[in-house]
């Protein structure tokens, strides 16, 4: 049985029958004699004269929209004013306004509902400015606490007469709902409360969905100005702050030119970018710096090769290869580098890699990405790449193999990414000493120690994957056995330098 069922009246009656019918079932349902049938008879007319509400509320809006282009709540103060022709001002009779606030309030029955029956709600005040009401109201619940909110909201008088706030509160709802800063979470609740909007059941679908999104907007709002707030704290790590601030700020260069350098921190901004967005997109929008989220949204896309992208890219060639070229000069005394060559071909193989990642992201067939890692496949290849390039160039090599080694280390979930690194450290380390106690030259020591990073990352990776039976980028989130490589890298660190401190 529906709500109109149960009041004995058609699903198109106006507020009046409603009114008068739902006195009618008093007669039948008082709450002493029966306090059941009564919730379930006042529960019917609150749907019915709430869905009547949002018939006139929606017809009002369909007439308007051809000629206004205010929003829908511009003129709802017109609506409440005109809807019904007054009988008399709710000033005037007092006792009348009295008696029908508490017909229409649970757990009381009209004491003289025989003598009113034909009698509507007391229609609102007709000089009620609902465009400078919701100002204010928006006013003081964005800046007022929710004690003070309150009181005014009780003190409020126009908001004496039940037939204003039962019709504010769909245009109420719909502002909440569809605000561009929504409101405090305890202001929201004040406001609920007040307009009995806590208590809207699922009959009323309208009222219900926009009540809904009006809570979820200020709940999600709340969790995201909290988790901004925490991401700039003191307690969080200082790279943690700076990447936020370059998200929640305006440019900056050198802070943007030291997070472009840094390996990992590109990818690691655009992380918390996402976690921001998963909170609330729309504040996300709204109070991060749009610019330094469009910047690096294009220069981490994997797609494109975007302008971003690649100057970031040819930048840290640049600084990266002057950077290994002074460490490598200082270590090999004859050595010769050709900086155009070098470059030229290190941008080369970074172009390639880059147009092969996007290529194999759009057409790499769905059963290879099942049984075949595409992050591996292509680490295996450049490390085979490196491996013969290095006899020939020792920089290109020992960059490609820094990079591979790096991001192979960076592949682990937070919780163990410093793990990773730390492993990254101690196996490069260990493979340096071991062959420079075989070779004795550094200028094969440092490439192929840095590329037998690299490999021993990929050989862990498919090794554990394939003793837990689990995919290879399931075993890269994990720990692994990284414990006991950094323990055996550790083990033959030592015994080199004991071999080298003997002769």
């Amino acid at each position: 049985m529906n709500p109109f069922e149960h009041l004995g009246i058609e699903a198109g009656a106006d507020e009046r029958e409603i009114k008068r019918a739902y006195a009618r079932r008093l007669r039948q349902a008082r709450p002493d004699d029966d306090p059941a049938g009564f919730q379930a008879l006042h529960e019917a007319y609150q749907a019915c004269l709430g869905y009547a509400q949002h018939l006139r509320w929606q017809a009002m809006q369909d007439a308007e929209a051809g000629s206004d282009e205010s929003t829908p709540v511009s003129h709802a103060h017109e609506h409440i004013a005109s809807d019904e022709a007054p009988a008399s001002q709710a000033q005037d009779q007092p006792d009348r306004a009295r008696e029908t606030r508490a017909d229409d309030e649970p757990g009381h029955a009209p004491e003289h509902e025989h003598e009113h029956e034909s009698d509507e709600l007391a229609p609102p005040p007709n000089e009620f400015d609902f465009n400078a009401f919701m100002h204010e109201l928006l006013q003081r619940a964005a800046y007022q606490p929710s004690a003070g909110l309150a009181r005014w909201l009780r003190e409020s008088e126009p908001l004496y007469s039940l037939d204003l706030k039962l019709a504010l509160r769909a245009p109420v709802s719909q502002v909440l709902a569809q605000i561009e800063h929504p409101l405090p979470v305890e202001a929201t609740a004040v406001i609920f409360e007040f307009f009995s909007l806590d208590v809207v059941g699922e009959h009323d679908a309208w009222l219900h969905e926009h009540a809904a999104r009006a809570r979820d907007r200020a709940e999600s709002n709340q969790r995201f100005h909290y988790t901004l707030e925490a991401l700039q704290s003191p307690r969080v790590k200082p790279v943690d702050r700076l990447l936020t601030r370059e998200l929640a700020r305006s440019r900056h260069w050198p802070r943007r030119v030291f997070i472009a350098l840094v390996p990992l921190l590109p990818m690691r901004l655009i992380g918390a970018l996402k976690a921001l967005q998963g909170i609330d997109a729309q504040q996300a929008a709204l109070q991060l710096n749009g610019e330094s989220v469009s910047f690096w949204q294009r220069a981490t896309d994997p797609l494109r090769l975007s302008r971003p992208r690649v100057a970031i890219a040819s930048m840290r060639i640049v600084v990266y290869y002057l950077a290994l070229v002074g460490l490598m000069n200082l270590l090999i005394a004859d050595l010769a580098p050709s900086p155009v060559r070098d470059l030229s071909v290190a941008f080369a193989i970074w172009a390639g890699w880059a147009c092969a990642q996007a290529a194999s992201l759009r057409w790499w067939p769905t059963v290879l990405v099942e049984r075949l890692d595409r992050r591996t496949v292509f680490s295996t290849v450049a490390l085979i790449g490196a491996a013969v390039l290095a006899p020939i160039d020792p920089f290109v090599a020992s960059g490609l193999g820094l990079v591979i080694a790096l991001m192979a280390g960076s592949e682990r979930s937070p919780t163990h990414g410093s793990l990773a690194q730390y492993a990254t450290y101690a196996m490069c380390a260990a493979l340096g000493t071991v062959l420079l106690l075989t070779t004795g030259s550094w200028r094969v020591t440092i490439p192929y120690a840095l590329i037998g990073t690299g490999a021993l990352h990929i050989i862990h990776s498919v090794a554990y994957a394939w003793y837990r039976g689990i995919s290879v980028a399931q075993a890269r989130t994990q720990a692994g056995w990284y414990w006991y490589l950094v323990g055996a890298s550790g083990i033959a660190i030592a015994v080199g330098l004991y071999k080298m401190a003997n002769g």
